[in-house]
């Protein structure tokens, strides 16, 4: 039986790494007493899997999960029992059986987020940054990366414009939404939407914000991700 699931990340638990926060499934699926499916050869692992994985630090109020059980169950009353193996700060909201074997990593194709702006920066500044920030043509930035031959690190700018679906200040100035393409192969993190405000704004600590992955869309009109079928 293959299942899909949507969860919550929150607080504490934004600093649970990716690896982790797929032992912690793991071990709470196990608890609630539900037959995982493994895979074959001679390192078996369970058929478990968090598609599109969250930068460590950011929350979320829509991760998903997916895995398969030897045995057909009650959804719904399993989705219970794996709550109460969870710890807060992570509770599993919805769990469905899905027909489609097919991986989400591969149909999500947008994210949103929310980053909380702190009390000590500027308003109208901020605000004029953004404004700024929406009519350039390119929002070019400086990313690390290692290329294949030796391990060599250098600095390559890269455009983030293409990326970059939407972006908005709320009214009072404090949070920003913003909306990013997320398929494979492309995907903008928010430390680096920041980098890029920081450019016209001036230095922003990237550790003093609050940034919480609000919605995983399937296409560019905002439609959430089903989990049924």
């Amino acid at each position: 039986m293959h299942l899909r699931g949507k969860f919550t990340k929150e607080g504490y638990l934004r600093l649970i790494g990716h690896l982790d926060l797929m032992k912690l499934f793991h071990r709470a699926i196990k608890r609630a007493k539900i037959d995982f499916k493994y895979s074959e050869g001679f390192n078996p692992s369970p058929k478990l899997s968090i598609p599109n994985p969250l930068p460590l630090g950011i929350e979320s109020l829509c991760e998903f999960i997916e895995f398969d059980t030897i045995n057909d169950i009650d959804a719904k009353i399993e989705r219970v029992k794996i709550n109460e193996q969870l710890p807060k700060g992570i509770e599993l909201l919805e769990l469905s059986e899905s027909k489609n074997y097919n991986s989400l990593s591969n149909e999500i194709q947008y994210c949103s987020y929310r980053i909380i702006i702190p009390e000590y920066i500027d308003n109208e500044k901020f605000r004029d940054s953004i404004d700024k920030i929406q009519k350039l043509d390119k929002i070019e930035v400086f990313r690390e990366k290692r290329f294949k031959r030796g391990k060599k690190f250098r600095m390559i700018p890269i455009d983030i414009k293409p990326i970059l679906a939407e972006i908005e200040l709320s009214d009072d100035g404090k949070y920003l939404d913003y909306l990013c393409h997320s398929s494979l192969g492309s995907n903008l993190r928010p430390d680096v939407l920041i980098d890029a405000v920081s450019q016209i704004y001036g230095f922003i600590d990237f550790t003093d914000l609050r940034i919480i992955r609000t919605g995983q869309y399937l296409d560019i009109n905002q439609k959430p991700v089903k989990l049924e079928g």
